[in-house]
């Protein structure tokens, strides 16, 4: 097998490491240099270049670096039952949190956390581990997503009522929607 890790801003070697230590009979090409495209199985892709997957006559399945994947999905040259993978877990989480919580300390100056409302727009795994990292920090937390959810920890606000019910008493906005044809302008 051999996979095919293409992210042209990115740093591929921690995931190249990580993949031959894990898994050293597995090959891996970094793009531009893939060698005999006919090998690629497999392709971890972030911001790839357009009509790659063209030139990828075996790939059976691609795996996006992050937690979205509308960089694949817009790539009209990948057959549409393509499988696709997506970061998850732990790691995304901590890591969302620690670069939500430098953006927000880049506004908040001069302002404590229990003053300020945070509004989140999505509540699966990574909008819950927001919401509960904002709220042991003090922040007033409330969330939104499409259907109605009883939760113990914050307001959960839905439908096109309860997005705007809670736009209105936002301060800050946190976006972690997946980027799909229901949620382009969600916020006009």
């Amino acid at each position: 097998m051999t996979i095919l890790i293409a992210m042209p801003n990115r740093d591929p070697q921690p995931l190249v490491g990580a993949i031959q230590q894990t898994a050293p009979d597995i090959r891996v090409c970094i793009w531009p240099e893939i060698g005999d495209p006919e090998r690629i199985s497999m392709a971890v892709l972030w911001q790839h270049p357009e009509q790659l997957a063209e030139s990828l006559p075996n790939l059976q399945a691609v795996h996006s670096y992050g937690a979205g994947v509308e960089h694949i999905i817009n790539d009209r040259t990948l057959p549409v039952d393509m499988p696709i993978a997506r970061v998850s877990g732990p790691r995304l989480s901590a890591s969302m949190v620690d670069y939500l919580f430098h953006r927000v300390s880049s506004v908040k100056a001069g302002i404590t956390a229990g003053e300020i409302k945070i509004g989140i727009l999505g509540y699966g795994q990574l909008g819950r581990a927001v919401a509960s990292a904002f709220l042991q920090q003090g922040f007033q937390v409330m969330t939104w997503r499409r259907r109605r959810e009883v939760s113990d920890e914050v307001a959960v606000f839905a439908g096109d009522q309860g997005l705007t019910e809670m736009l209105g008493q936002t301060d800050i906005l946190i976006c972690l929607l997946p980027l799909t044809p229901a949620t382009v302008n969600i916020i006009r």
